[in-house]
């Protein structure tokens, strides 16, 4: 029979490589020998997959399982799968793009050991550097506080939770949410009175990966959905600070900041707690719709009298929004890496799909980009020289 390792360390996957490999080589270079590892893959397409088991197989090893299921569900299906799976006393959360220090697992069980704590998460890095969260959640402050309005957005990091197995079974994550997943796991923790302890060490890198489009993809309706299922755990405070946060930048995009500021009240009292902050975020939002408005506008404008196949290159919500906007109909969506083969009934292709095609039948490729123009007008040309006229920038 297998032996129970100290810690059974759980990285969920969708079609990544590289930044997994990273991940996966963080752990396995850990000073501390005593865990297991659970990558799940959680519906990778073939190409993924396949590169997955290689990359997973050749990295070797007895401490590495991979499980692996056909249909792409989501994250939190992927942890609890993996928590199901694990023999370990512990469970840690590892995303497949961040990575850990060598110490982690040794500093955690030095920690574990001596107060035989539930659940404990640690500080970690983010892109800029900056440390977070500054502090950890006080006795007697409530998560929702601690999380929106102490730490603007920042709650436990999955990547640093360590948590009990037996508890982790007992608390699965909802894998009826395809966002807020970790914010709703905190709160389950919290509602059965679960201490959260913090270890104020900085033991993970969050990097910025180029595929972290899922918070960015959910919905103002979704987010809306969310808080009113769970108002229960808000103050009015947090509740603000959570529609200045979360809401207000998602109605933005979507372009009905106008028609959000009457969904819900706690937006007006959003003004009362943040006073200057919360006027000037609602008055440059009305600014960015206005500018968006107009850009969709000469959008559509210049594509008007175009015939043929019109692609929009941005797996994103400026991608949707031109979908939306434009007037036209689009045979579907390009991006570099996909993250999913479908993006609102249309197909999501790599780049490398533009091998496929007939140029002739092209009749625009849209880059749905604020920032990178350059790069995605180079990936284009790269695999297709002669689509370069048929290039608008949103």
């Amino acid at each position: 029979m297998k032996a129970e390792p100290y810690f059974s360390v759980v990285i969920p996957v969708y079609n990544r490589v590289d930044s997994l490999k990273r991940a996966l080589v963080s752990v396995i270079r850990q000073d501390f020998s005593d865990f297991e590892v659970i990558v799940v893959d959680d519906g990778s397409t073939a190409k993924f997959a396949l590169e997955i088991t290689t990359m997973v197989n050749a990295l070797g090893g007895s401490k590495i399982q991979l499980i692996r299921y056909e249909k792409n569900i989501n994250g939190a299906y992927a942890r609890n799968v993996g928590i199901e799976a694990s023999l370990g006393k512990y469970v840690c959360f590892l995303d497949s793009d961040d990575e850990w220090d060598k110490n982690k697992l040794s500093e955690v069980y030095s920690y574990t050991k001596k107060r035989n704590v539930k659940f404990v998460y640690h500080q970690c890095r983010i892109a800029s550097g900056k440390v977070i969260p500054d502090k950890g959640i006080a006795s007697d402050e409530l998560f929702t506080e601690y999380c929106f309005v102490r730490n603007q957005r920042v709650g436990a990091p999955t990547s640093t939770i360590t948590i009990c197995r037996q508890l982790a079974l007992d608390s699965l994550f909802d894998s009826s949410l395809t966002g807020h997943q970790d914010w709703d796991f905190c709160l389950k923790l919290e509602a059965k009175g679960i201490q959260f302890n913090f270890l104020e060490k900085a033991m993970c890198t969050r990097h910025k990966s180029s595929q972290d489009s899922v918070g960015q993809n959910i919905s103002f309706e979704y987010s809306l959905d969310f808080f009113n299922q769970r108002r229960e755990f808000f103050t009015i405070r947090s509740a603000s600070y959570f529609h200045w946060l979360t809401l207000l930048p998602k109605a933005i995009k979507e372009l009905s900041l106008s028609e959000a500021l009457f969904r819900s009240k706690y937006f007006w009292f959003m003004f009362y707690f943040l006073r200057v902050d919360g006027f000037k975020a609602v008055l440059i939002g009305l600014r960015k719709v206005f500018i968006l408005k107009r850009r969709l506008k000469l959008l559509k404008r210049k594509i008007s009298k175009l015939n043929g196949h019109i692609f929009i290159y941005g797996d994103n919500y400026y991608g949707r929004l031109v979908n939306e906007g434009m007037g036209k109909e689009a045979m579907g969506f390009l991006d570099s890496l996909p993250l999913r083969d479908f993006c609102i009934g249309k197909p999501v292709k790599p780049i490398s799909y533009l091998n496929k095609i007939d140029v002739d039948q092209v009749a625009a490729i849209i880059l749905a980009t604020d920032n990178h123009y350059k790069i995605m007008t180079n990936n284009i040309l790269e695999y297709c020289p002669s689509l370069k006229n048929k290039i608008i920038c949103f």
